[in-house]
């Protein structure tokens, strides 16, 4: 995505810490992200053998602001810091960033950093061992002849593996719904940075939602998140939805960047979802049985392209396409993690975004909306971002469709 089709992504994390985040805390924390397993560039390589990782103190910066911002302006302060640029290989690679709130009791604290660097639950992980002191090893692999040789063996024998795999598995296709043709967006209107909406909502109303159609948190979710999207227009009452449900394979001392997987559920667009969840509950459940041991799809299509130039990576590229919708469940964070280990956990935000792009790209990509989901401090936060800059213009308009779907299962939010 970022070296070949040059449409780099973005993981952001974004905290609302109550009270006053120490700038030596701040300080302290940054620190320790210097020598953490987020701590790496990649150093590319000219041979057909996987680039390698190496661990650098320089690989991120960080930066708190001395004048305070409006609360309000939070989301305009994120979006500056993901689209401040991110370099995998010359850094910076991520930025952590800090500034006080001017009109309410908190501190805005933002990581960003490329997709390339890690998956959501890399950089939980990563930021969560800084907090509680679990060191993680940056030594940097040997680059001898020897391991150059042993690591081209390594590079070609897996992407034919891959390959065999990947013919014979002879994976589904996904299906999508042909999509209402629209006015194109004005190019010159567009910010480079995909429309974000951020709320967040009462725990207790939201779990109380979920159960009173049968459902349960991650059910709700993606019914929102399909009411969201038939609300652009994108897709309408009798189409089936390719729901994207990303899933962890990270295990216990696993030191790769992006361990995520992920299934599709087919579902319906029915308004009988919102007084039954059930269907949804058992496509969704269905969708998780079909999960395989092995590798899936794109984990396949990476190890096939991880010894093939930009070039042919490009071309052979050239059709994908963005989730049409995307929904990726994070659980309830842990209190450490959600207040930055001051001992007062607040509202996170995550999200992924691509930055620099341009609305004809996504145009082209056909993506829909993607979403995010966790629990902390007693609140739900919902973050969804818009991948059609044809349907959904700005922040505003995607507030305005996640708060008008949130009414229909009687629940109110908070916009950040």
């Amino acid at each position: 995505m970022e070296q070949a089709l040059d449409l780099p992504v973005v993981n952001q994390v974004v905290w609302r810490i109550p009270g006053e985040l120490a700038r030596a805390d701040f300080d302290r924390l940054a620190s320790g992200l210097s020598h953490s397993r987020l701590a790496r560039l990649v150093r590319r390589s000219p041979l057909p053998v996987r680039d390698r990782w190496f661990h650098s103190v320089s690989a991120g910066v960080s930066h708190y602001a001395d004048d305070p911002i409006p609360a309000s302006s939070i989301l305009d302060w994120a979006r500056g810091q993901a689209g401040a640029g991110f370099d995998v290989v010359a850094g910076p690679s991520w930025r952590i960033s800090a500034v006080r709130s001017a009109d309410t009791d908190e501190t805005f604290v933002t990581w960003t950093g490329s997709h390339v660097i890690g998956d959501g639950g890399a950089v939980l992980g990563g930021i969560a061992e800084v907090l509680v002191g679990v060191p993680f090893d940056t030594t940097n692999a040997p680059t001898g002849i020897v391991d150059t040789l042993t690591e081209l063996g390594s590079s070609i024998g897996g992407s034919v593996k891959a390959a065999v795999r990947l013919i014979r598995t002879r994976p589904q296709p996904i299906v999508r719904p042909e999509a209402r043709p629209v006015p194109a967006v004005d190019e010159s209107s567009w910010g480079g940075v995909s429309p974000t909406a951020v709320v967040t909502i009462d725990g207790g109303a939201y779990d109380a939602a979920a159960s009173a159609a049968g459902g349960t948190m991650t059910t709700l979710f993606a019914a929102i998140v399909i009411g969201v999207l038939e609300a652009t227009g994108r897709v309408v009452e009798g189409d089936v939805v390719p729901l994207s449900l990303p899933m962890s394979t990270r295990t216990p001392g696993d030191r790769r960047a992006n361990a995520t997987t992920g299934v599709t559920a087919r579902i319906p667009v029915t308004a009988d979802r919102y007084h039954d969840l059930s269907p949804l509950r058992t496509a969704t459940k269905a969708a998780y049985g079909e999960l395989s041991a092995g590798p899936g799809q794109l984990s396949l299509l990476g190890r096939i392209a991880q010894p093939l130039g930009d070039g042919l990576v490009r071309r052979l590229a050239a059709d994908s396409r963005a989730p049409l919708c995307l929904a990726s469940t994070l659980g309830t964070l842990d209190p450490t993690f959600a207040g930055l280990g001051t001992g007062t956990p607040g509202s996170v935000a995550l999200r992924s975004v691509t930055v620099g792009t341009t609305a004809e790209t996504l145009r082209r990509m056909q993506g829909g909306v993607s979403a995010w989901l966790g629990r902390s401090a007693g609140s739900i936060t919902l973050c969804m971002t818009s991948l059609d800059p044809d349907r959904v213009a700005d922040d505003a308009a995607l507030t305005g469709l996640i708060t008008r779907e949130l009414d229909r299962w009687g629940l109110s939010a908070k916009s950040w």
